[in-house]
Protein backbone atom coordinates (compact mmCIF):
# COMPACT_ATOMS: atom_id res chain seq x y z
CA UNK A 1 0.00 0.00 0.00
CA UNK A 2 2.79 2.51 0.93
CA UNK A 3 4.54 1.61 -2.10
CA UNK A 4 2.04 2.75 -4.21
CA UNK A 5 1.15 5.98 -2.52
CA UNK A 6 4.69 7.08 -2.49
CA UNK A 7 4.96 6.09 -5.76
CA UNK A 8 2.20 8.18 -7.17
CA UNK A 9 3.98 10.75 -4.73
CA UNK A 10 7.13 10.75 -6.55
CA UNK A 11 5.90 10.56 -10.00
CA UNK A 12 3.91 13.99 -9.30
CA UNK A 13 6.81 15.69 -8.10
CA UNK A 14 8.67 14.64 -10.71
CA UNK A 15 6.81 16.47 -13.32
CA UNK A 16 7.02 19.49 -11.32
CA UNK A 17 10.05 19.75 -11.33
CA UNK A 18 10.88 18.68 -14.69
CA UNK A 19 8.54 21.63 -15.36
CA UNK A 20 10.71 23.63 -12.73
CA UNK A 21 8.25 23.94 -10.14
CA UNK A 22 8.45 23.60 -6.67
CA UNK A 23 5.72 22.55 -4.18
CA UNK A 24 7.31 23.80 -1.28
CA UNK A 25 4.67 22.36 1.34
CA UNK A 26 4.60 18.90 0.80
CA UNK A 27 2.68 17.38 3.93
CA UNK A 28 0.14 14.99 4.23
CA UNK A 29 -2.84 16.98 4.36
CA UNK A 30 -1.94 18.44 1.02
CA UNK A 31 -2.06 14.76 -0.28
CA UNK A 32 -5.14 13.93 -1.27
CA UNK A 33 -6.64 10.96 -2.05
CA UNK A 34 -9.60 9.29 -3.89
CA UNK A 35 -11.56 6.20 -3.35
CA UNK A 36 -10.00 4.69 -6.40
CA UNK A 37 -6.61 5.07 -4.88
CA UNK A 38 -5.34 7.61 -6.84
CA UNK A 39 -3.00 10.31 -4.51
CA UNK A 40 -3.10 13.93 -6.19
CA UNK A 41 -0.61 16.36 -4.95
CA UNK A 42 -2.65 19.47 -3.74
CA UNK A 43 -2.26 23.27 -2.69
CA UNK A 44 -0.28 25.00 -4.59
CA UNK A 45 0.01 28.81 -2.84
CA UNK A 46 3.86 28.48 -1.89
CA UNK A 47 4.58 26.92 -5.20
CA UNK A 48 7.59 28.93 -7.14
CA UNK A 49 9.40 28.58 -10.64
CA UNK A 50 12.95 27.92 -10.49
CA UNK A 51 15.97 28.24 -12.44
CA UNK A 52 17.64 25.12 -12.90
CA UNK A 53 21.42 27.05 -11.81
CA UNK A 54 19.58 27.78 -8.64
CA UNK A 55 20.90 31.27 -8.53
CA UNK A 56 17.41 33.09 -7.94
CA UNK A 57 17.10 34.42 -3.94
CA UNK A 58 13.83 32.51 -2.64
CA UNK A 59 12.30 32.56 0.56
CA UNK A 60 13.36 30.28 3.39
CA UNK A 61 9.81 30.64 5.20
CA UNK A 62 8.48 27.97 3.27
CA UNK A 63 7.32 24.36 4.02
CA UNK A 64 5.69 23.38 7.10
CA UNK A 65 7.89 23.28 10.08
CA UNK A 66 7.99 19.23 10.58
CA UNK A 67 8.79 18.91 7.16
CA UNK A 68 10.99 21.78 6.50
CA UNK A 69 15.01 20.99 5.27
CA UNK A 70 17.78 21.69 7.25
CA UNK A 71 19.23 24.45 4.28
CA UNK A 72 16.05 26.26 5.28
CA UNK A 73 16.14 26.04 8.78
CA UNK A 74 20.14 27.49 8.15
CA UNK A 75 18.96 30.08 6.06
CA UNK A 76 19.51 29.26 2.55
CA UNK A 77 18.06 31.73 -0.32
CA UNK A 78 18.93 29.14 -3.14
CA UNK A 79 18.03 26.12 -3.25
CA UNK A 80 15.69 24.04 -5.80
CA UNK A 81 13.95 20.65 -6.04
CA UNK A 82 15.91 19.32 -2.76
CA UNK A 83 13.86 20.56 -0.58
CA UNK A 84 10.35 19.13 -1.61
CA UNK A 85 12.35 15.76 -1.04
CA UNK A 86 13.50 16.12 2.41
CA UNK A 87 9.83 16.88 3.12
CA UNK A 88 8.80 13.28 0.69
CA UNK A 89 11.45 11.26 3.31
CA UNK A 90 9.71 12.98 6.51
CA UNK A 91 6.39 11.30 4.87
CA UNK A 92 7.72 8.21 3.86
CA UNK A 93 9.03 7.90 7.55
CA UNK A 94 5.69 8.38 8.95
CA UNK A 95 3.64 6.32 7.26
CA UNK A 96 5.96 3.31 7.27
CA UNK A 97 6.43 4.68 11.49
CA UNK A 98 2.70 5.49 12.38
CA UNK A 99 3.46 9.14 13.28
CA UNK A 100 5.52 12.25 12.17
CA UNK A 101 9.31 11.82 12.68
CA UNK A 102 10.67 15.60 13.81
CA UNK A 103 7.65 17.07 15.28
CA UNK A 104 9.79 20.36 16.44
CA UNK A 105 7.74 23.16 18.43
CA UNK A 106 9.87 25.58 16.46
CA UNK A 107 13.10 26.52 14.15
CA UNK A 108 15.61 26.37 16.54
CA UNK A 109 14.10 22.96 18.09
CA UNK A 110 13.27 21.80 14.72
CA UNK A 111 16.88 21.62 13.25
CA UNK A 112 17.80 20.02 17.05
CA UNK A 113 15.46 17.12 16.10
CA UNK A 114 17.54 16.57 12.37
CA UNK A 115 20.69 16.87 14.23
CA UNK A 116 19.51 14.33 16.83
CA UNK A 117 18.73 12.36 14.02
CA UNK A 118 20.99 13.06 11.19
CA UNK A 119 23.77 14.23 12.71
CA UNK A 120 25.66 17.68 13.05
CA UNK A 121 27.09 18.69 9.28
CA UNK A 122 30.00 19.57 9.23
CA UNK A 123 32.54 20.47 5.88
CA UNK A 124 33.58 17.14 5.47
CA UNK A 125 30.03 15.56 4.67
CA UNK A 126 28.02 19.24 3.64
CA UNK A 127 30.72 21.68 2.09
CA UNK A 128 30.08 25.13 2.51
CA UNK A 129 27.81 24.59 5.32
CA UNK A 130 29.51 26.41 8.31
CA UNK A 131 29.05 29.66 5.77
CA UNK A 132 25.38 29.72 6.17
CA UNK A 133 23.88 32.69 7.77
CA UNK A 134 22.27 30.96 10.77
CA UNK A 135 24.81 28.00 11.44
CA UNK A 136 27.00 29.75 14.33
CA UNK A 137 24.01 30.61 15.84
CA UNK A 138 22.13 27.44 15.45
CA UNK A 139 24.57 24.50 15.74
CA UNK A 140 24.24 22.38 18.55
CA UNK A 141 26.63 22.80 21.39
CA UNK A 142 27.94 19.17 21.11
CA UNK A 143 28.80 16.94 17.46
CA UNK A 144 25.89 14.62 17.16
CA UNK A 145 26.19 10.88 15.22
CA UNK A 146 23.84 10.25 12.00
CA UNK A 147 21.75 7.26 13.39
CA UNK A 148 18.84 7.16 11.33
CA UNK A 149 19.34 3.69 10.66
CA UNK A 150 19.17 2.57 13.98
CA UNK A 151 16.26 4.76 14.45
CA UNK A 152 13.90 3.06 11.69
CA UNK A 153 15.88 -0.48 11.70
CA UNK A 154 12.40 -2.23 11.98
CA UNK A 155 11.94 -0.68 8.38
CA UNK A 156 12.42 -3.40 5.62
CA UNK A 157 15.70 -2.84 4.02
CA UNK A 158 15.07 -1.20 1.14
CA UNK A 159 12.72 1.20 2.71
CA UNK A 160 15.74 2.32 4.92
CA UNK A 161 17.91 2.40 1.92
CA UNK A 162 15.38 5.25 0.03
CA UNK A 163 14.76 6.94 3.12
CA UNK A 164 18.56 7.78 4.26
CA UNK A 165 19.36 9.13 0.53
CA UNK A 166 15.92 10.96 1.13
CA UNK A 167 17.11 12.53 4.47
CA UNK A 168 20.65 13.38 3.33
CA UNK A 169 21.79 16.52 5.14
CA UNK A 170 23.45 17.85 1.73
CA UNK A 171 20.59 18.60 -0.54
CA UNK A 172 23.19 18.26 -3.38
CA UNK A 173 23.83 14.86 -2.58
CA UNK A 174 20.16 14.04 -1.48
CA UNK A 175 18.15 12.13 -3.99
CA UNK A 176 16.10 13.34 -6.37
CA UNK A 177 12.18 12.34 -7.39
CA UNK A 178 13.53 10.55 -10.78
CA UNK A 179 16.44 8.95 -8.58
CA UNK A 180 13.71 7.67 -5.96
CA UNK A 181 11.34 6.43 -8.57
CA UNK A 182 13.69 3.85 -9.76
CA UNK A 183 15.26 2.37 -6.31
CA UNK A 184 15.17 -0.77 -5.41
CA UNK A 185 12.42 -0.34 -3.16
CA UNK A 186 9.54 -0.16 -6.50
CA UNK A 187 11.20 -2.80 -7.54
CA UNK A 188 11.28 -5.92 -5.23
CA UNK A 189 8.50 -8.13 -4.66
CA UNK A 190 5.80 -6.82 -3.08
CA UNK A 191 5.60 -4.48 -6.39
CA UNK A 192 3.60 -1.66 -5.93
CA UNK A 193 0.09 -2.44 -6.30
CA UNK A 194 -3.45 -0.72 -8.47
CA UNK A 195 -4.34 2.02 -6.88
CA UNK A 196 -7.91 0.83 -7.48
CA UNK A 197 -6.87 -1.83 -4.81
CA UNK A 198 -6.32 0.15 -2.25
CA UNK A 199 -8.58 1.04 0.80
CA UNK A 200 -10.96 2.96 0.61
CA UNK A 201 -11.84 6.00 3.20
CA UNK A 202 -14.52 8.05 4.46
CA UNK A 203 -13.41 11.53 3.41
CA UNK A 204 -11.17 13.63 5.72
CA UNK A 205 -10.26 16.70 4.37
CA UNK A 206 -8.73 19.49 6.82
CA UNK A 207 -11.60 21.14 6.44
CA UNK A 208 -14.03 18.82 6.89
CA UNK A 209 -12.23 17.16 9.77
CA UNK A 210 -12.10 20.10 11.72
CA UNK A 211 -16.12 20.71 10.59
CA UNK A 212 -17.04 17.51 12.30
CA UNK A 213 -14.93 18.17 15.29
CA UNK A 214 -17.00 21.47 15.93
CA UNK A 215 -19.93 19.80 15.68
CA UNK A 216 -19.07 16.79 17.37
CA UNK A 217 -18.35 19.34 20.37
CA UNK A 218 -21.42 21.06 19.93
CA UNK A 219 -23.88 17.73 20.08
CA UNK A 220 -21.26 17.30 23.55
CA UNK A 221 -22.50 20.72 24.80
CA UNK A 222 -25.73 20.58 24.03
CA UNK A 223 -25.95 16.62 25.96
CA UNK A 224 -24.12 17.92 28.96
CA UNK A 225 -26.29 20.52 29.00
CA UNK A 226 -29.70 18.57 28.80
CA UNK A 227 -28.06 16.21 31.49
CA UNK A 228 -27.01 19.25 33.85
CA UNK A 229 -30.92 20.47 33.29
CA UNK A 230 -32.17 17.35 34.25
CA UNK A 231 -30.52 17.02 37.44
CA UNK A 232 -31.07 20.51 38.38
CA UNK A 233 -34.98 20.08 38.16
CA UNK A 234 -36.71 19.21 41.79
CA UNK A 235 -38.04 16.30 42.46
CA UNK A 236 -42.13 15.56 42.12
CA UNK A 237 -43.94 15.39 45.16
Amino acid sequence: MYQCYMKQLLTGLHYCHINQVLHRDIKGSNLLIDNEGNLKLADFGLARSFSSDHNANLTNRVITLWYRPPELLLGSTKYGPAVDMWSVGCIFAELLNGKPILPGKNEPDQLTKIFELCGTPDELIWPGVTKMPWYNNLKPPRQLKRHVKDAFKHFDFHALDLLERMLTLDPSKRISANEALDSEYFWTDPLPCDPKSLPKYEASHEYQTKKRRQQQRQADDAAAKRQKTHHSQPPHA
